[in-house]
């Protein structure tokens, strides 16, 4: 399999910021900065992210990774990007994506258990490299085909 992008989606009650209201997430996204530093990710400053959500990077057992959200409308919508791997042209050339599976695994759970945490948390939908909406995977990190 070539690289890996966990999405989810998911339903809930997020408190809105009054320091950073637009775009909307802010507080969801220092909380799940909060989720991940706990279990030992060195977690970055929350930026912008591409003026309709907020990202920020993580390095977690060596590997880097990019944490960006989105939402609510019609859901709010996280991705855990590896950051670091090849582009289309160096694959086209032969480089191999770099592995990262425990790595995301374990920040994917990280993940869930932060949404778990949130109010009234419904609709939870995970899927690898695709749409969490449309294409519903599964209802947690732990269930999905990490592999093919």
């Amino acid at each position: 399999m070539g690289i890996i992008v966990p999405h989810v989606a998911f339903n809930a009650d997020v408190a809105e910021s009054t320091d950073e209201p637009d775009p909307p997430g802010y507080e969801l996204a220092e909380h799940l900065r909060r989720t991940v530093a706990a279990i030992g990710g060195n977690v970055g400053d929350i930026d912008d992210w591409r003026d309709v959500g907020w990202s920020f990077l993580v390095i977690h057992r060596e590997r880097q990774f990019d944490i960006h959200l989105a939402g609510p409308d019609p859901a709010w919508i996280i991705a855990i990007e590896p950051m670091g791997q090849p582009g289309f042209f160096e694959r086209l050339r032969g480089a191999k994506p770099v592995p990262t599976g425990p790595e995301l695994r374990e920040l994917s759970v990280a993940i869930h258990r932060g949404i778990g945490q949130l109010p009234n948390v419904r609709n939870i939908s995970w899927c690898l490299n695709a749409n969490p909406i449309k294409n519903h995977e599964a209802s947690t990190p732990d269930a999905l085909r990490w592999s093919a």
